[in-house]
C-alpha cells in the first residue's frame, strides 16, 4: 500500500508553492525555502520553533497555511489527493500587546483573511453591540485567525471555546509571536506568559501545531527555557534557526550630550532634520510625551504638527495607533513616531528607515529587537541608533578592558576591610557586548540570510554617514 502523502514531502512542498503563486499573484516566486520549511510541517500538525530576523517573513505561518487549505478544499481536482486538510481551518496567535494583535489582523486582511483582535476594546465593543463573541469564535464562521493576549487566554470564555467540538476540529495551529517574551516578561512583568504552554497542551487537541516565532531568541538556556515552557522536546519539533542580522541596517552608538530627564533633546535634531522616516523609542510614556512636545515646539506655527509627528503608546486609542502606522506608510508628510518600546514587538511599518532608542536595552538581543523594526523594503538602507550617556560608555569600556570595579564591604569583626570585585550591572554588560558587536560591520560579517546580490559594494560599505550636529 502506498504511503500517505505529506505536505512536508517534495510533492507537498510543490503543491504549497503552486497554490501560493495562484492565490497571491504578487508572490511570483512562491515561498522562500525557509518559509516552506515553516509552512509544510505546520500543515501536517508538527510543532515548530522558528528564529530568524525581523522582517524575514516568518509571519507567513499565520496566513499561508490557511490560504493553502482553503484553495485545496475548494479545488481538490487540481491537486494531489490524500494530503492532510480540514474544513474551515483556523489559527490562534498569542501576542504580547494589543498593538501587535491589531497589526497582524490588518496585515492578514490584505490577503483576504479575516482576523480578530481579542482585547479589552473589542470585548467592550462586542458587549455594546450585543454580540456573543464566544459563540462566534466557536463556530469559526466569521474569523479565521484570533489574536489574543495571555491574560485573556485565562478567561473562562476560552475554556468554553476550547471545549467546543467544532472549534477543535477547525483549529490548525496555535502560535506564539515574540516567544522570547515568555522568559523575559513571564518572570515578573506578566506571569500569564508562563501559562501559555499549559493552556496549549491542556486545552487544544494533539493535532494542533504549536508554532513559536522570535527574532532574538538566543541558543542555549534561553531556547531551552522556552522549549520547556511550551512542551517542545528534542526530536518532537522542527527547529528553524537563521541569522537575525539585518545587513541593510547600520547600528550606531552615539553619546548623549544632554540627559533625558529634561525637556530638550538636541541629540535628536540631526536625525529629525534628515527628512528620513523614523521612530524614537522611549522606556516610559512620560519620556514619550516630553520628546513629542520638544519636537512639537520645533515646528513652525503654520505647519500641521499632528501630520508630521505622532505618538504611539498604550494611552492612545487603538484606532489612533492603527492610524499612526497607516499614515507613516502612506502619507509622505508623516515622518516621526515617538513610541514606547512596545512598538518594537512585531509591529510592521514598512516605510520606517531609522530607529532611535533612547534607553539602554536590558540585553543585546533586546536592542536588536528594538532597532530592527524598520527597513522592510528591499533595497532600502536604514540605521538603528543607540543614544546612551557617557557614563554608560565609560563603564562598558572598563568592563571590556577587564578593569575591576572595586567596592568596600562593611568592616568585619576583625576590623579589616575586604575589597572585592563588584558584579557589573546588566546595563554595563549590554554595552560591553555591543561595543564588541558593533565592530563587525557588513564588510566583515556577511549575512547568512540575505541575498547579497540585492546590494552592491557601494551601497553596503559604508551604509550611511553619521549625522553631523547642526550649527
Amino acid at each position: 500500500m502506498p504511503s500517505r502523502p505529506l505536505w512536508k514531502d517534495e510533492l507537498g512542498r510543490e503543491t504549497i508553492n503552486s497554490i501560493v503563486k495562484k492565490v497571491i499573484p504578487a508572490w511570483t516566486q512562491g515561498l522562500r525555502p525557509f518559509q516552506l520549511d515553516l509552512v509544510a510541517p505546520l500543515l501536517n500538525g508538527d510543532d515548530i520553533l522558528c528564529c530568524t530576523a525581523t522582517g524575514d517573513g516568518k509571519s507567513a505561518a499565520f496566513s499561508v497555511p490557511l490560504l493553502v487549505l482553503n484553495e485545496y478544499n475548494s479545488n481538490p481536482h487540481l491537486y494531489p489527493r490524500g494530503l492532510d486538510t480540514r474544513i474551515g481551518p483556523m489559527g490562534i496567535v498569542v501576542t504580547p500587546t494589543k498593538g501587535l494583535a491589531n497589526n497582524i489582523v490588518f496585515e492578514l486582511s490584505k490577503l483576504g483573511i479575516h482576523g480578530f483582535a481579542y482585547c479589552r476594546e473589542s470585548l467592550a465593543d462586542a458587549r455594546r453591540a450585543g454580540n456573543d463573541l464566544t459563540s462566534l469564535i466557536k463556530s469559526g464562521t466569521k474569523w479565521q485567525v484570533i489574536c489574543v493576549d495571555p491574560e485573556h487566554l485565562q478567561d473562562k470564555e476560552w475554556r468554553v471555546i476550547s471545549d467546543s467540538p467544532v472549534f477543535r476540529s477547525k483549529l490548525l495551529f496555535a502560535a506564539v509571536d515574540e516567544v522570547h517574551l515568555i522568559r523575559e516578561w513571564g518572570a515578573d512583568f506578566c506571569i500569564a506568559f508562563n501559562t501559555i504552554g499549559l493552556f496549549f497542551r491542556g486545552r487544544f487537541p494533539p493535532s494542533t501545531a504549536i508554532v513559536a516565532l522570535s527574532a532574538t531568541l538566543a541558543p542555549g538556556p534561553e531556547t531551552s527555557a522556552i522549549c520547556n515552557s511550551l512542551g517542545l522536546f528534542p526530536g518532537a519539533f522542527h527547529l528553524i534557526r537563521r541569522s537575525n542580522e539585518r545587513p541593510n541596517v547600520q547600528l550606531v552608538m552615539q553619546t548623549l550630550t544632554h540627559g533625558i530627564g529634561g525637556e530638550d533633546f538636541p541629540d535628536l535634531l540631526p536625525y529629525i532634520n534628515s527628512g528620513r522616516k523614523l521612530s524614537i523609542l522611549c522606556p516610559t510614556i512620560d519620556l514619550v510625551f516630553r520628546v513629542f512636545v520638544y519636537i512639537w515646539r520645533l515646528q513652525t506655527s503654520n505647519t500641521n504638527k499632528f501630520r508630521r509627528i505622532r505618538m504611539y503608546d498604550s494611552l492612545c486609542p487603538a484606532k489612533y495607533n492603527e492610524k499612526t502606522i497607516w499614515l507613516m506608510d502612506n502619507d509622505p508628510h508623516c515622518q516621526i513616531i515617538v513610541a514606547t518600546i512596545a512598538f518594537s514587538n512585531g509591529i510592521n511599518c514598512l516605510s520606517l528607515l531609522d530607529n532611535i532608542l533612547l534607553t539602554v536595552p536590558r540585553t543585546f538581543n533586546n536592542g536588536i529587537q528594538h532597532l530592527g523594526r524598520g527597513v522592510r523594503i528591499q533595497g532600502s538602507l536604514g540605521r538603528g541608533v543607540f543614544l546612551v550617556q557617557l557614563s554608560s560608555i565609560t563603564a562598558a569600556t572598563k568592563q571590556l578592558n577587564g578593569t575591576a570595579v572595586i567596592s568596600s564591604r562593611p568592616k568585619p569583626a576583625n576590623g579589616k576591610t575586604t575589597r572585592v570585585k563588584k558584579p557589573p550591572p546588566p546595563m554595563e554588560l549590554v554595552l560591553a557586548q555591543f561595543l564588541v558587536e558593533k565592530q563587525q560591520t557588513l564588510r566583515q560579517s556577511p549575512s547568512r540570510n540575505f541575498d547579497r546580490g540585492l546590494y552592491s559594494c557601494q551601497t553596503i560599505a559604508p551604509l550611511l554617514p553619521l549625522p553631523q550636529a547642526l550649527g
